[in-house]
């Protein structure tokens, strides 16, 4: 009968042969197709950490040298918003001092400014919209959640909804 190993258990094997049965390291490693430096690297491994140590591990830096901290990234971005909004709000209060003839030209059109990047949802698969939906049966705004996700309606439209919008005989829902 031929049992397929797991990469912790071929490692462990090769430990063992190694510890165990004082098998030379150069002989493991070309029984398992590896180099000596290796072998010698899961025997230190499984001596410090145990057979948790023969697990694979990430190659991905610990650290780089010019990331920000997480908190210094997140601030970085605010500001970044920030400046974005005041451009939008002066652009704006000098397109209409224009329009009203106060002043003569808008100079902040002329500034070029990165468009505002927003977080994009990918939406519910339709497993998942169900499990939601069964989720939420018993919730009083169920019929509003249902209504988001069935119709796509907007939060505005959802909450812009009112009775006379809904005609309950003909099925229908009006959307103004």
């Amino acid at each position: 009968m031929l049992v397929e190993l797991s990469v912790v258990e071929q490692r462990y094997h090769a430990v063992m042969e190694v510890l165990s049965a004082g098998a030379p390291v150069v002989e493991v490693a070309a029984r398992y197709g590896v180099s000596r430096k290796t072998v010698h690297a899961w025997v230190r491994r499984y001596r410090s950490d145990g057979l948790a140590g023969l697990a694979d591990r990430s190659h991905r830096p610990h650290h780089h040298p010019w990331q920000l901290a997480p908190d210094v990234e997140a601030r970085i971005c605010e500001l970044r918003r920030a400046h974005q909004f005041a451009h939008a709000v002066l652009r704006n209060a000098l397109s209409n001092a224009v329009r009203e003839e106060l002043v003569g030209r808008n100079a902040a059109k002329l500034v070029k400014m990165s468009n505002p990047e927003y977080d994009v949802g990918a939406g519910l698969d339709p497993i998942a919209a169900r499990a939601l939906l069964k989720h939420i049966a018993d919730d009083r705004l169920f019929a509003l959640y249902l209504c988001a996700m069935v119709l796509g309606m907007r939060r505005g439209e959802l909450l812009g909804l009112t009775w006379d919008a809904v005609d309950l005989d003909g099925h229908r829902l009006v959307v103004r």
